[in-house]
């Protein structure tokens, strides 16, 4: 689907957290769960174009980043 952002973690993992903060950091979504795959529409309607950044936890991983832009 058109918009759609997958976060692929490479093998299943439990108590993974799943955030997408804005360039002024303001968190825009919060996902929590347990999975091998993560996914985020980012054609909502309330997204401007722009770039924000991810950030994914896991106690067996650690923390992850990394930026996706929307235009």
């Amino acid at each position: 689907t058109q918009g759609m952002v997958t976060f692929e973690l490479g093998k299943f993992y439990e108590d993974v957290t799943l955030e997408i903060f804005d360039t002024e950091g303001r968190l825009i979504n919060r996902q929590e769960g347990n999975g091998l795959v993560f996914h985020f529409n980012m054609s909502d309607s309330k997204l401007k174009k722009g770039i924000y950044f991810v950030k994914i936890t896991g106690e067996e991983f650690g923390i992850h980043s990394s930026k996706v832009v929307k235009y």
